[in-house]
């Protein structure tokens, strides 16, 4: 059985560091396989989905987008940014604001709602944004390390703990801070000190065009419209803001050069290249209309409309497909007007061939109204509209932000269990009515929470079966040796499956070998518990290794090497800090 297991976890980590299927699905057909083949038994099967991490996080996010929703997070993200700052500045202000918060509060709709601000500030200023979004993304992971309310691998691992130990070993509220704080430190001087150097210098505001356009979009000009017969210059579309016309093809050939005085014919198909802000003027000019026929199939007049950005997460179900075979017209009500990949903008005569991939920025055209829809879709990670929505509870940003201050003290305090205090916030934020029940059913990432609970199922499968127990017999562990060497490898094992599969499948099979490791070792169960999380959280390699590193990926214009060259060293150091600190407080 125990072979069977390991080949059972082998197989859904090979699945998910290819992408080829969504982390739950795949997660839980491993757990079908395992009950299934009798490795592990219906009651631990299920077991992650009574684990009190698993529920508290399921009410956090219910918590959170109250606060997103009232506005309580945009009205402190305000502060963050200074128009008299230079790059250096607003680079601490921006890790300091983003790395407290993300202590307490899920640091996905942070970073959503940082990333917009930031590009929109780095555009005034003339700064590369790419010297400043990565960065951010570290000190929301760093700082999710400090409070047991940072991540979803806290609560995870908090819920294992107690279940491991019926209850005799609990991590506390401030416990991860310990090693978090120092992890913190480190990310954010190293960022800072490093950033310029190693950072590269994309997405200029002051950069030529064909090196900052993030879009290529077709217009054709309508058959007896009033730019029929205008030239270029005439037409407006010569000196457009932050946007300009690359070709034209007429009757199948192509104009590449595109001078002033050409005259316009009706049917001329003209591709511009440019960012989304600047795509909503050309949606307004009359005599022009979008090539794509998938346009006019949307419901609504399209003055209506407004234009989405969104990022396709990984392990999506739409990753691999066509944005023809995605159908996103029919499910969301959307129709994709132009693609951006790995910091340039996809070209082709036909968008609907273009095939997906996790990562992928999209432009979307749709109506307001559909737009929560889109963000609640687990194929994407977040979306952005050109025109920010105002919030239609900004009178209750003050209630929502008691709420969330008022679970804080009482967790801190140990009033109540976190994960009641969790639902009672999560009821009051309703009951007071700072998002609907729609709203709060829809908050709920149930992907993540059926990741965790279906990743605990395979834990106590590798348990069960004695694969755990056969893999610690096999190591060389043993009472007298040094605490270091054990930590140092857990801490790397993390890192690295956490860098190309989940973080949270990390911990979830790495905590039983880790609880192992620990009795064998004579180590505290709770520090090398903490020493897991930390590697877990060193997510810096690679943009899929966190979701916040995939949602500014296209955002900074960066490329898979960045996150190399950037993070590993960081990994490195951290792993160094991390060990260190355990070893000493070890002895």
């Amino acid at each position: 059985m125990a072979l069977v297991a390991t080949g059972i976890v082998l197989l859904c980590f090979i699945i998910l560091a290819f992408n080829r299927a969504p982390a739950d699905i795949v997660l839980l057909g491993g757990l079908t396989l395992m009950l299934l083949t009798g490795v592990v038994s219906v009651d631990s099967a299920v077991a992650g989905f009574s684990n009190s991490g698993v529920l508290t996080l399921a009410a956090l996010f219910v918590v959170v987008e109250g606060l997103r929703q009232t506005g309580a997070i945009s009205s402190v993200a305000r502060y963050a940014l200074n128009y008299k700052d230079n790059e250096s500045t607003a680079r601490w202000r921006i890790m300091a604001w983003i790395g407290s918060c993300s202590a307490f509060v899920n640091n996905t709709p942070l970073v959503a709602i940082a990333t917009p601000l930031v590009l929109s500030w780095s555009k005034k200023m003339s700064i590369a944004p790419s010297r400043l979004l990565l960065p951010l993304s570290y000190a929301a992971i760093a700082g999710g390390t400090c409070t047991l309310l940072g991540s979803s691998v806290n609560l995870a691992l908090a819920g294992m703990l107690n279940d491991a130990t019926e209850g005799t070993v609990q991590l506390q509220f401030w416990e991860p801070t310990l090693l978090g704080l120092p992890v913190a430190m480190v990310v954010f001087l190293y960022s800072a000190l490093t950033a310029t150097r190693l950072l590269p210098e994309r997405g200029l505001a002051g950069a030529e065009p064909d090196k900052v356009g993030r879009y290529r979009l077709e217009f054709t000009v309508e058959p007896g419209g009033v730019l029929v017969g205008k030239t270029i210059e005439a037409a407006g579309l010569r000196h457009l803001r932050g946007m300009y016309l690359a070709e034209l093809f007429r009757n199948g050939e192509l104009i590449p050069a595109v001078a002033p005085d050409q005259l316009l014919q009706s049917g001329d198909q003209l591709l511009f290249v440019g960012n989304s802000a600047e795509v909503s003027d050309l949606m307004t000019m009359e005599g022009l209309k979008p090539s794509d026929s998938q346009v006019y199939k949307l419901e609504g007049p399209r003055h209506r409309r407004v234009l989405v950005e969104v990022v396709i997460a990984g392990g999506a179900g739409i990753a691999g497909k066509s944005i023809r075979d995605a159908k996103l017209r029919t499910r969301l009500g959307a129709v994709v007007l132009a693609v951006h990949r790995h910091g340039e903008a996809l070209t082709g005569r036909k968008i609907g061939d273009i095939v997906l991939a996790s990562g992928d920025l999209l432009l979307l055209e749709t109506a307001p109204a559909l737009i929560g829809g889109i963000n609640n879709s687990r194929d994407f990670l977040m979306a952005t509209t050109e025109k920010r929505p105002v919030s239609q509870n900004s009178g209750k940003r003050y209630v929502a932000a008691g709420l969330f201050l008022l679970m804080m003290c009482a967790a801190t305090v140990g009033l109540f269990d976190l994960m009641v205090l969790a639902w009672l916030c999560a009821g009051l934020m309703v009951i007071t009515r700072c998002l609907s029940v729609g709203a709060a059913r829809d908050s709920v990432e149930w992907e993540i929470v059926l990741v965790l609970a279906a990743a605990i199922g395979l834990g106590n499968g590798l348990v069960e079966s004695g694969a755990i127990a056969n893999l610690v017999s096999w190591l060389p562990v043993h009472g007298e040796m040094p605490a270091a060497a054990i930590f140092a490898a857990l801490f790397s094992l993390a890192a690295l499956i956490s860098a190309f599969v989940t973080n949270s499948a990390a911990v979830v099979i790495l905590f039983p070998i880790a609880q192992s490791l620990s009795v064998v070792a004579g180590l505290d169960l709770k520090l090398t518990t903490l020493v897991l999380l930390m590697g877990a959280s060193a997510s810096f390699m690679t943009p899929m290794a966190y979701q916040t590193n995939l949602m500014v990926y296209n955002a900074g214009s960066y490329r898979f090497a960045d996150y190399l060259r950037f993070g590993a060293p960081l990994t490195v150091l951290v792993g160094l800090v991390v060990v260190g600190l355990a070893s000493l407080l070890a002895i």
